[in-house]
């Protein structure tokens, strides 16, 4: 099954390829430019295109998202039948009214303690602020069994709201922290298993293990994250291929327990800033709407990640008793994740990316196994 998992990962690699070669000299600007004029006459320049404005939009863009295993696979295929990180959807909305509220006011109380030492406002370029509503679903292999499965994930749904705060600073740093509050085990997400699977015959099971889901009736949750980002290397060049690397840091703290580290690479027409790409975690994707952009993306990245896990209440449980939990000697305590993807701008206002994420499996067990799905991704930059 991994052989096959990464002859997708190659297969899609060369379509991209291919796919930014056919564009290399099809784009042009109708509103704005790639990059800024090379002044010096170096052919690589070291930052991405536009000025960002100092003048912020109460709403400055929107996105909506997708995950989902048939992205990948022929739905056909047993290999795509729900499992693991099954599916997650939401909506992110960028603007400086995100930065009030209930939720706004608590990630600022984290911030002022955890936060300080990065906090220098002499060294700001920019400040951008999203909510995002959003739900992931996990499943066992099998559906169809209305009992326990011992050696197999437990069904686990959270239904969530994030506030988040995004910060680029001078010589190529940028932080992002998040409060996100939440409601693991509610039925909602057995009702959407259940639509997607008997009216838009995403499957042929029959989700039928719901009332073992972990927190099952609801219980409440919280996550606090932060994540730093660095900029390794740029190469930037006006209408030409150009490229970037950058590596973060992260830690969650909450419903999930665990830290990060992460390698970022794009290659192709890059009109975005390093720290405006968002990669594509599990549950949660915060999409930040460029203010005033006039820029053109149609490029591809790959990611990688290694992560350290010490809990993770979709598998462990959290205060409230389970009909089935993972033992935390069981809990996997290091996966390693990755993302292949493309991310293209329609016009000066619509965005559309795809990825195919791969994960490693999670915990220990007959039934477990790694994960491989897709992300489905459509954004709006909104202008006056």
């Amino acid at each position: 099954m991994c052989v096959s998992k990464m002859k997708i990962f190659l297969n899609f690699l060369l379509f991209l390829s291919m796919s930014l070669t056919i564009n290399a000299n099809a784009r042009s600007v109708d509103d704005g430019t790639f990059f800024k004029s090379d002044e010096t006459g170096s052919p690589c320049l070291k930052s991405s295109t536009h000025v960002l404005s100092k003048r912020k939009k109460e709403k400055s863009g929107w996105s909506v998202f997708l995950d989902q295993d048939f992205l990948v696979i022929n739905p056909e295929n047993d290999e795509t039948n729900d499992r693991n990180y099954t599916m997650g959807f939401g909506l992110s909305i960028s603007g400086v009214d995100n930065s009030k509220g209930v939720l706004a006011s608590s990630r600022d109380w984290f911030d002022k303690y955890l936060m300080t030492s990065t906090d220098d406002s002499s060294t700001i370029i920019e400040s951008m602020h999203t909510t995002t509503y959003g739900m992931a679903v996990y499943t066992p292999d099998d559906l169809e069994n209305e009992f326990v499965i011992q050696g197999d994930r437990p069904y686990a749904s959270l239904l969530y709201v994030s506030n988040s705060k995004l910060k680029a600073y001078k010589k190529g740093e940028s932080t992002e922290t998040t409060f996100m509050i939440g409601v693991l085990g509610l039925d909602v997400a057995k009702e959407i298993q259940e639509f997607a699977h008997n009216n838009l015959n995403a499957s042929n099971e029959k989700p039928l293990g719901w009332d073992n889901q972990i927190s099952e009736g609801g219980e409440l949750t919280a996550l606090y994250s932060v994540k730093k980002k660095t900029l390794v290397s740029s190469c930037y060049v006006a209408n030409k291929m150009s490229s970037d690397i950058s590596y973060s840091l992260s830690a969650d703290v909450g419903y999930m327990v665990n830290a990060a580290i992460g390698l970022d690479m794009r290659w192709g027409y890059i009109g975005t800033p390093y720290y405006l790409h968002t990669t594509t975690p599990v549950s949660n994707y915060n999409y930040y709407s460029c203010y005033d952009c006039k820029v053109h993306d149609n490029y591809f990245f790959l990611n990688f990640g290694l992560r350290a896990v010490a809990y993770n209440a979709t598998l462990q449980g959290q205060f409230r008793d389970s009909k089935l939990t993972i033992d935390s000697q069981d809990v996997e305590n290091i996966t390693f994740e990755t993302s292949l993807g493309w991310v293209y701008s329609l016009n000066s206002e619509w965005k559309i990316a795809y990825a195919i994420n791969y994960k490693s499996k999670e915990f220990k067990g007959s039934e477990a196994e790694d994960h491989l799905y897709g992300g489905l991704y459509l954004s709006k930059r909104l202008v006056e």
